[in-house]
């Protein structure tokens, strides 16, 4: 009814709902249906299991669940920690999943004082630390891998130049790809294979465009002492 309500009024966004708690702790899967059967719909959900075993129990039942539905996912809140290994962890396991993710902290977790700016000595550094890495904001395509070695600075990303909806990106669509300071800070090179970079060197805001003819895109980024394509 809910659904119904939001779309009679003319909404398009995505229409969201979450399964019972447990599944949030890698316990149990959901039955939970799309609301009103809407295609633009989908699942949130959180992450809270302490182990990382069914930590990725509740990245596989969220993935099991939008193969059977056709689903969107989107994990809305996980964390609330300072853990930074353990961030890393789970953000790893989010990044190969290739489920976006929004962390969720009490305020301390990231910040001291919310009332001061978010830097210095405000911040809590093994949390923002963690949690800073590259990652593509848009993808002219199907995202097919996003791997980040928080060690290295090593990123990779690739994505097929057929959109979700079996269609060709069209010609000259861009992806944008953020490439933090915080883990780049003297710069950074960019190999890619299958597009053109767009971007003045070092940008935060990396962008490419796929050659015409190719089916996949292949991007590495990796730390350097100054900035280079």
């Amino acid at each position: 009814k809910v659904d119904r309500s939001i779309r009679s009024a003319g909404s398009t966004q995505v229409f969201f709902v979450e399964p019972f708690n447990l599944f949030n702790y890698g316990t149990a899967r959901t039955s939970i249906r799309l609301p009103g059967s809407d295609p633009a719909s989908g699942l949130s959900f959180h992450q809270y299991a302490t182990d990382a075993a069914d930590a990725q129990s509740v990245l596989d039942n969220a993935l099991a669940w939008s193969a059977r539905t056709g689903g969107a996912l989107l994990n809305t809140e996980w964390g609330a920690t300072t853990d930074g290994a353990a961030i890393t962890t789970q953000a790893d396991q989010f990044d190969q999943a290739l489920i976006p993710w929004i962390f969720w902290a009490f305020t301390s977790e990231a910040v001291a004082e919310l009332a001061l700016p978010p830097s210095g000595s405000n911040v809590v550094a093994s949390t923002v630390d963690a949690l800073v890495r590259p990652f593509p904001t848009a993808i002219a395509g199907t995202p097919t891998l996003i791997s980040y070695d928080s060690a290295s600075h090593d990123f990779v990303t690739t994505w097929s130049t057929i959109a979700p909806t079996g269609r060709k990106s069209p010609a000259g669509a861009t992806t944008t790809i953020a490439v933090p300071e915080l883990d780049y800070p003297t710069g950074y090179s960019v190999s890619v294979t299958g597009a053109s970079v767009t971007s003045a060197p070092c940008a935060r805001l990396l962008t490419l465009v796929a050659d015409h003819r190719v089916s996949s895109v292949t991007v590495r980024v990796s730390a350097a002492a100054k900035c280079d394509h």
